[in-house]
């Protein structure tokens, strides 16, 4: 919904609001026509009753206008704040003289959306907290899920704009600036949380595009689930994961885990269409598409963690297939059609195919033997692909022994009839891939004679400037338009120099080969802004000790001046009894002179 919709939505809700009482749309966890005093002030057994319900209760979502109202200014405030600064990044990015100043433009969009990521899973943990302490019912919860979700979407959909930006951007003057497209990535799974079908639909419901029913829980993670008026239903579980990324758990097993968290739909059945393994994360994804039914269509995406087996996120939709929902045939993405969406099936129940790993670990390179299930049986003559080329067809038990290729990731496929099967493998993260892709563009070139070395540093092909080199433990230097240096050395043998520009490092270690030095290893080292942290946090501890000891000192000159004064003190104490003892023998020689006068007198 775009933020002039938003704004004709509050506009129509604020002329409903003047027709509400105004307890009724003073909270969103209200009901229409609550009594206005039970709401400001609840007595101490309700509140204890709610925080009971929080912690265990799947609690009825209520929507009230007020809740609506303060929604749709909420999400209108987000879409606003998001074109500006867009529309901010894209002029500076366009206007750019060269791609050393378009890669720091990236740099900090990347880490103003990286806040702005950190401070949306900041929120969800605080109202989260406050749901299940009591301090805000399920209703006011909802809204907070809602308005979060809007912000996660923005921040998502600016990530996306933000990589295709950096796609043409030299991926060397990025790293100088300190950009990094998987630590854009590593933040926004860090929004996950309120990014899924549940909290979209809390945020349709909540800005009045759909109505129905909506329920929470927060007992085993968060769950989410809604049911609008015309049959369209979504469900949603977020659970918290441990760190153990082991495979103990067998991926038959794990399916058969998720296919049990899924719901019962009202007609048809949940069919697997793809299986993705995560190595690197130790977690088996499993995709389902709803088959044999004429009336619902449906989708479902299922996480199960590798070493506990328990299912950690949850994705399912089912909706009412609308009337235009034919294959037409014309080739177009018509909604529907399933010849281009795969989301429809036939009316008839299909069997479903599967491709397990019977044998073998698979990794790169490795061996493994392959088993493809039909409808949970083998299935013999099934055509299987490895990354798009055909490697045969399973035997009379539905296996097939394959080598894997050497790559990051691997998807394996077969069809049977009119019905596919996808297998996925990822060995490496984005951030180990993208490691691999940088360091496999660097090269170095040294020599060594007469007591000097000259190194040359490019990056696809293009030289490295400008670069600071250090050697013998030592700076000896930057690095010239051609990316060269020439320093004294004592090394003949073999040579390490480290490479540094911004917040780009690496090291290359050079040994003796037939006619001079050759590279070695190369070593991008991605902790150079962990290094420059580490060493602003020095400066800060140092700058930190210094004032301690300047506050010791002064201290002390307090207590010196203390002293002093005390001294002080005494000295003028002990003048004033000295003042007194003069004054007191003044007066009695006084006395004795006038006792003197008066007896001469007498005489």
């Amino acid at each position: 919904m775009t933020a002039k919709n938003l704004i004709a939505v509050a506009l129509a809700l604020l002329l409903v609001v003047g027709s509400v009482p105004a307890a009724a749309v003073a909270s969103p966890g209200v009901t229409d026509g609550a009594d206005a005093a039970a709401v400001a002030a609840p007595d101490d057994g309700a509140v204890q009753q709610q925080t009971t319900q929080n912690d265990t209760a799947n609690e009825s979502v209520n929507v009230t206008v007020g809740g609506q109202l303060s929604t749709v200014l909420a999400v209108t405030d987000t879409e606003v704040e998001s074109e500006f600064a867009e529309g901010s990044f894209r002029y500076e990015f366009e206007r750019a003289e060269n791609d050393s100043v378009r890669a720091a433009v990236v740099a900090e969009r990347a880490a103003t959306l990286r806040e702005r990521a950190a401070s949306i899973a900041e929120d969800y943990r605080a109202a989260t907290e406050a749901y299940e302490s009591g301090d805000i019912d399920a209703s006011a919860y909802g809204q907070r899920i809602a308005t979060l979700n809007a912000r996660a979407e923005s921040v998502t959909e600016a990530a996306v704009r933000l990589e295709r930006r950096a796609e043409n951007v030299s991926a060397l003057d990025l790293r100088v600036a300190g950009y990094r497209e998987e630590a854009v990535a590593g933040a926004l799974g860090d929004v996950e949380n309120v990014s899924g079908v549940g909290a979209s639909a809390l945020l349709r419901r909540f800005t009045g595009e759909t109505t129905g029913e909506l329920r929470i829980e927060t007992g085993d993670g968060l769950q989410i689930e809604a049911e609008g008026e015309d049959g369209e239903r979504s469900r949603e579980i977020e659970r918290p994961r441990d760190d153990d990324t082991n495979f103990t758990v067998s991926q038959a097993d794990a399916l058969d885990t998720a296919r049990a968290a899924l719901a019962s739909p009202p007609e048809g059945s949940w069919t697997l269409t793809a299986t993705k393994v995560r190595e690197y994360e130790g977690a088996y994804e499993f995709e389902f598409a709803l088959s044999g039914t004429q009336n619902l269509t449906g989708e479902a995406k299922v996480r199960v963690d590798a070493s506990s087996g328990v299912v950690y996120r949850l994705e399912e939709e089912t909706e009412h297939r609308d009337e235009d929902d034919v294959d037409d045939g014309d080739g177009d993405d018509d909604r529907g059609d399933a010849d281009d969406e795969g989301e429809d099936r036939d009316e008839d129940e299909q069997d479903e195919l599967a491709i397990l790993v019977a044998d073998g670990t698979p990794a790169p390179n490795a061996t493994v033997t392959l088993l493809v299930l039909s409808g949970g049986d083998p299935a013999a003559d099934v055509a299987v692909e490895v990354n798009g080329q055909s490697v045969g067809t399973t035997d009379a038990d539905g296996r097939l022994t394959v080598t894997l290729p050497d790559a990051d990731s691997v998807e394996v496929e077969a069809e049977h009839g009119d019905v596919e099967a996808e297998l996925e493998y990822e060995f490496r993260d984005r951030s180990d891939a993208a490691e691999s892709a940088f360091g496999g563009s660097l090269d170095a070139t040294a020599t060594v004679a007469n007591g000097s070395a000259t190194v040359r540093v490019t990056f696809d092909g293009s030289p490295v400037s400008g670069a600071t080199v250090v050697a013998d433990d030592g700076v000896v230097g930057t690095t010239d338009a051609d990316g060269r240096l020439t320093f004294p050395t004592d090394a003949t043998d073999e040579l390490e120099v480290v490479v540094t520009k911004g917040q780009f490092r690496a090291a290359f270690e050079f040994e003796s080969a037939a006619g001079g030095l050759s590279l070695a290893d190369v070593d991008v080292e991605d902790d150079a802004e962990d290094s420059e942290g580490a060493e602003e946090e020095d400066d800060v501890d140092d700058a930190e000790d210094a004032d301690d000891d300047a506050d010791d000192a002064d201290d002390e000159a307090d207590d010196d001046r203390d002293e002093a004064d005390d001294a002080e003190e005494e000295e003028e104490a002990d003048e004033e009894e000295e003042d007194e003892e003069d004054e007191e023998e003044e007066e009695e020689e006084e006395e004795d002179e006038e006792a003197d006068d008066a007896e001469e007198d007498d005489r």
